[in-house]
């Protein structure tokens, strides 16, 4: 997992640092910041990379202090009875710069 967390953090300082530079168009910036919200979102998400994707923000619920995201999916390809599929992220107070809620609420900001 340390391999995998190092190569977390040099992809998210490179995005980190791309905004920075001077001409890039809102898209570009857009893009920039769904993609770090993804990359650590998928990073933290273990085997549910495939709801990832398919995440809605209508979809993401905090926990009562704010300290972690909820994602409950309500209908996807094997919950076609209506039933939900709940999994969590949990903010990562110790290291700001790897931590998916910090990405998802800025991406969303955005």
């Amino acid at each position: 997992m340390q391999g995998g967390f190092t190569d977390l953090t040099a992809v998210t300082e490179f995005i980190c640092d791309r905004p920075k530079e001077s001409g890039l168009a809102p898209k570009q910036i857009f893009i920039l910041a769904r993609d770090q919200a993804f990359f650590k979102a998928l990073f933290f998400a273990g085997d549910r990379a495939a709801d990832l994707g398919r995440v809605k923000t209508q979809e993401i619920l905090y926990f009562p202090q704010r300290d972690g995201i909820l994602f409950n999916h309500i209908f996807t390809k094997t919950l076609r009875d209506g039933s939900d599929n709940l999994f969590a992220l949990k903010r990562c107070e110790s290291n700001n710069i790897v931590c998916p809620v910090t990405a998802i609420e800025v991406y969303v900001s955005i």
